[in-house]
């Protein structure tokens, strides 16, 4: 069996967020399987939508996804601050993070999802800049990027809460 993941979630380049139009087959395979093309050194976490429905939730998924310290302040600043130092605890070539049921994110909360978009966006970017001559903090471009992992029957709702969000280009699993 060969599955090619898309090129796109291996470059350290936007866009950092995308949708995936995901089928009842596509749902048979591990996250692993259709986003990584079995790469070494990927960091894959699912966030459940479903446990995201509020900002306080939302917040507890991240932490418990990416195993994220006791002191997490579960706020904006705290969050993109931890998503930007995730090397310090889970070292990685590339982080991927996938978003099952997008519908649910932040539905009881819907303003704060702008800013939800923004800190991840703005993730995105910070990964994809090397640092360098900062001693024991360098590192290279590191590909970080999200998908919002979209089935059938939240379709509208998802076009309709992130209908700019660019569709993810998919390779057909083949065996």
């Amino acid at each position: 069996m060969t599955i090619s993941a898309p090129q796109c979630l291996q470059l350290s380049e936007p866009p950092w967020i995308f949708k995936d139009l995901v089928s009842k087959e596509d749902l048979k395979w591990l996250p692993g399987k259709l986003y990584c093309d079995n790469s070494e050194g990927v960091e894959l976490r699912v966030l459940r939508g479903k446990k995201m429905r509020s900002f306080q939730a939302m917040m507890d998924e991240f932490g418990a996804a990416l195993q994220f310290f006791d002191g997490f302040g579960e706020n904006w600043p705290a969050l993109r601050e931890c998503l930007s130092y995730l090397d310090e605890w889970m070292s990685a070539s590339q982080y991927l993070l996938v978003v099952s049921r997008p519908s649910e994110v932040l539905a009881d909360d819907p303003s704060d999802l702008p800013t939800l978009l923004e800190t991840l966006a703005a993730t995105g970017r910070w990964w994809s800049e090397p640092i360098m001559n900062n001693d024991r903090l360098n590192r290279p471009a590191i590909p970080f990027h999200v998908i919002l992992q979209v089935r059938d029957d939240e379709r509208e709702t998802v076009l309709a809460r992130f209908g700019d969000i660019p569709s993810l280009p998919r390779t057909p699993l083949t065996e």
